[in-house]
């Protein structure tokens, strides 16, 4: 079992971190780039001292996921460290070590989540438009008028495909290409940054989720968290998909399960349209910036750690399926498989846009009238599930 103390006593021991100062303080200082951080701001960070983490955005996530877990689980919980880290790959990570417990989340991938969520943002945006054009009268000609929306649909992708390179190296830490960050609408940024926050979350969550299943190290927690997640892996009819992975895939596929159902908080409640529309989106837009960033679409390899994107994203939509249906539509005519069909519409863009360009058969360019038609196919198969139930 972890101790707290020893926890953060390693963290900082093998990071050579101050453990007296908070992360941004670290990392700017380190950046020479102290003058961008607002004097409040500063004053703020100054006065908060790393207990739980060394970062306040993480230690309010994991005092959240403390708070809602069942009883028999916070032991561990409480007694883990989450650390920022100044690492260059796009990954995260769970360890132990005698009694202390990690969680590690690198700041490079806490960089391109927001350029992918900004991306996702950009895809809804281009759909709207061409939903208020259709309804509203488009003062182009229709072709014009598409050309110009695919136009669109393609730009972030062609300013990602720009980043990668840097965000592969292991030995370069930057934020990409951000001409796409800086162009948002003021009135997205808000909403962006809570979603790459619940990303974060997701993949705290997911790291969080092998402590509790013992992938790491025994804990009296283990039994009761094993069961939920054989029981959300059963009702969602996912056994057959996990035997046919190695050991160390499984447990990738059982975090992701568990981390799921951390983030949508119906462990021992039932879901919410709120808590499944973060969980949906967290999960899936971080699996798509692995994806992308590191070709890890598919996995052939028998015995590689983790699975593909494909397992991957089939096992967290049955498991958002099994939640989502007999859910009553929401208030604004919105429902949870609303949100999964858009998100199944994202990874499919992102997948043809990396196969196009990277030397396997091409795959069919996504143009947005199909997108369109493809939602709103979906909508009305919704509609007709929910009013048969």
């Amino acid at each position: 079992m972890p101790i707290l103390k020893n926890s953060r006593g390693k963290f900082f021991h093998v990071h050579k971190m101050p453990s007296d100062r908070a992360f941004w303080l670290h990392f700017f200082d380190r950046m020479g780039k102290m003058n961008l951080v607002p004097h409040h701001h500063r004053r703020a960070l100054e006065s908060w001292k790393p207990e739980r983490s060394n970062c306040p955005e993480l230690t309010y996530m994991i005092e959240g996921f403390i708070a809602r877990i069942p009883g028999e689980w916070q032991a561990t919980a409480r007694n883990l460290f989450v650390g920022r880290v100044m690492a260059a790959d796009i990954n995260a990570k769970a360890w132990t070590e005698r009694q202390a417990g990690i969680i590690e989340i690198n700041l490079q991938y806490t960089w391109a989540l927001s350029a992918y969520v900004t991306t996702f943002d950009e895809v809804l945006g281009t759909l709207r438009h061409l939903l208020n054009n259709a309804t509203e009268g488009a003062e182009l000609e229709t072709d014009q008028l598409l050309e110009n929306l695919n136009r669109r649909l393609r730009h972030p992708w062609e300013q990602l495909d720009l980043s990668r390179a840097q965000w592969r190296d292991p030995r370069l830490l930057g934020s990409g290409d951000i001409s796409l960050l800086e162009a948002t609408a003021p009135e997205r940024i808000g909403l962006q940054a809570e979603v790459v926050s619940a990303c974060e979350e997701f993949i705290l969550a997911h790291e969080l989720a092998h402590h509790l299943l013992g992938h790491l190290s025994k804990h009296p927690g283990k039994g009761n968290a094993r069961k939920v997640v054989t029981d959300l892996l059963d009702r969602s009819d996912l056994l057959g998909l996990r035997t046919k992975l190695n050991t160390n895939q499984k447990q990738e596929i059982d975090a992701d399960v568990l981390a799921f159902a951390l983030v949508a908080d119906c462990i021992e409640r039932a879901p919410t349209h709120e808590g499944l529309y973060r969980a949906i989106l967290a999960s899936i837009i971080s699996l798509v910036t692995l994806a992308h960033v590191q070709d890890s679409w598919f996995e052939i390899e028998p015995e590689a750690s983790h699975p593909g994107f494909l397992e991957r994203f089939t096992a967290l939509t049955k498991l958002t399926k099994l939640l989502a249906t007999g859910m009553p539509i929401g208030p604004s005519g919105d429902h949870p498989l609303d949100a999964l069909a858009q998100l199944q519409t994202f990874a499919g863009i992102a997948y043809t846009s990396w196969a196009n360009k990277n030397a396997v058969p091409p795959a069919k360019q996504l143009g947005i009238l199909s997108i369109a038609n493809f939602l709103m196919d979906r909508r009305e198969q919704l509609m007709q599930e929910i009013s048969t139930d």
